[in-house]
């Protein structure tokens, strides 16, 4: 797994990161809305021609829901930009640990394995053309085994009743 770096920020490469890859779209396919709805108010403030009041109050209507349209369509591409700010951090952040740790946490998650069933199941899901593939899939094994390997102790379950 190799991340491309350079001096402003970490480049992810999105045919490998599927989510990413359907955000970015998604964004583009929204910026092309806004363009076609920024036509839609064009032409009907352009249009010269004689209309009737109903006409004339069918375009107004139209011109209303075409702004609505274009508010929303404004906020969603800065949602979906900022989750994909925080999800390209929140996955540079996993990737560099994954290139750190990958090793260790593996062999010990096999030596674990054998009194772990859970932790079994878990690594038998391991597929390395898989993971080449889709490095969300891999990032979420790493997760599940490092889960499994490290539970959290829940402070709960170690205290006692003081009488």
């Amino acid at each position: 797994m190799e991340i491309v770096k350079n001096d402003a920020e970490v480049t992810l490469p999105v045919e490998k990161l599927p989510h990413l890859r359907i955000t970015l779209e998604s964004i583009e396919t929204l910026k092309k809305l806004i363009e076609f709805l920024n036509k839609r108010k064009y032409i009907i403030t352009s249009s010269e021609e004689k209309l009737t009041d109903y006409e004339h109050n069918e375009r107004a209507i139209q011109l209303i829901k075409t702004e609505i349209e274009l508010a929303k369509a404004h906020t969603s591409i800065i949602q979906k930009e900022t989750h994909l700010k925080d999800f390209s951090g929140g996955m540079q952040n996993i990737l560099n640990e994954m290139n750190e740790k990958w090793d260790a946490l593996m062999q010990k998650a096999e030596s674990k394995a054998k009194h772990n069933p859970d932790l079994a199941k878990v690594l038998a899901l391991a597929d390395a053309t898989k993971f080449d593939e889709n490095w969300e899939f891999k990032v979420n094994f790493y997760v599940n085994i490092r889960s499994l390997v490290y539970p959290k102790i829940d402070p709960s379950k170690n205290l006692s009743v003081v009488k």
